[in-house]
């Protein structure tokens, strides 16, 4: 049963990936809508990973990538944490955005830059390795900060 809901921890701590947490509070609400609740057991009242259909949900909710509000709430932090300047913009303009899975089934898509990954697609350049980190000068994710060897 626990393992057919998203679990609770999602509301009070977010999710962090690489080190970069945010609050995907919204987009909780928007799975209970999108994919009903579970009824009983421990799961009772969270959003239904019951279908492969719900968890392909929950996936592009959570995501960065598919996901504009949480793609630039997630620059926004990575900017505190490092003091770069200029991240936010490389999703703004698609922080509206959402991706479901209906919308894959339909055409492919472009996925929305993200913290999560170091390339890039902003503006509608095609992708592009570790642009995050050599333009924007965001830490590589090694001991220093910095390439080694």
């Amino acid at each position: 049963q626990k393992i057919r809901a998203v679990g609770p921890l999602l509301d009070t701590l977010g999710t962090t990936t690489k080190g970069v947490t945010v609050h995907p509070d919204r987009e909780v609400e928007e799975l209970r809508h999108r994919c009903g609740t579970v009824r009983e057991g421990a799961g009772a009242g969270r959003p239904s990973l019951a279908t492969a259909s719900d968890m392909c949900e929950a996936i592009l909710a959570l995501s960065g990538t598919t996901n504009g509000r949480l793609a630039t709430e997630g620059f926004r932090e990575l900017e505190r944490q490092t003091g770069s300047e200029g991240l936010v913009e490389l999703s703004a303009e698609r922080e509206a955005e959402r991706i479901t899975f209906a919308d894959t089934r339909t055409q492919p898509r472009s996925v929305i830059t993200s913290y999560e990954w170091s390339g890039s697609e902003a503006g509608g350049r095609r992708y592009s390795p570790f642009v995050i980190n050599v333009e924007h000068k965001k830490p590589w994710h090694t001991l220093t900060g910095r390439q080694h060897f």
